[in-house]
């Protein structure tokens, strides 16, 4: 049996939910650490889907928005690019919304957390004008909607 403790504030903060932006955002983070190669049982997904971030237009643009290659291997993705989900089943859309509407304090808060002295170059945007810096993430051509359901190889027969 696993027990957990929770106090207070940390039960009233806790969801069971099925997150399509936190798996994306997570699925990046292991893509970011490993590439194509990363352990079972994640094997064969990474190879594939690092095909696709390298490939398909719309997705290698996340590239671009999350800028993953200057994030350093091993450093968590704040939590600010992944908003808590308000219900057990959030559509993609309902969570770009969310992160469009990320605010302010919980932006420097996240960044002073995980950069204490001062933010990589690749999220002074985010610090600078986080209203526009989220919502050209959640507005890219299809980038995190093509990302959570990218197109579908013809099968070989």
């Amino acid at each position: 049996m696993i027990r957990i403790h929770l106090g207070p504030l940390t039960l009233a903060r806790t969801r069971i939910a099925i997150s399509p932006l936190n798996e994306s955002v997570a699925a990046l983070e292991l893509l970011h650490r490993y590439g194509s190669q990363a352990p079972w049982p994640y094997t064969e997904w990474a190879r594939r889907a690092w095909e696709i971030l390298r490939t398909v237009p719309q997705v290698a643009a996340l590239h671009v928005h999350l800028h993953l290659a200057e994030a350093g291997r091993g450093q968590r993705t704040p939590d600010v690019f992944e908003p808590m989900p308000e219900v057990s089943e959030p559509e993609l859309g309902q969570e770009l919304d969310a992160l469009r509407e990320t605010p302010r304090e919980l932006v420097e808060v996240q960044f002073a957390t995980h950069w204490p002295g001062s933010v990589p170059d690749f999220l002074v945007s985010y610090q600078r004008d986080h209203v526009k810096a989220f919502a050209a993430l959640a507005n890219a051509p299809g980038c995190l909607r093509r990302w959570w359901s990218p197109p579908s190889r013809p099968r070989s027969r």
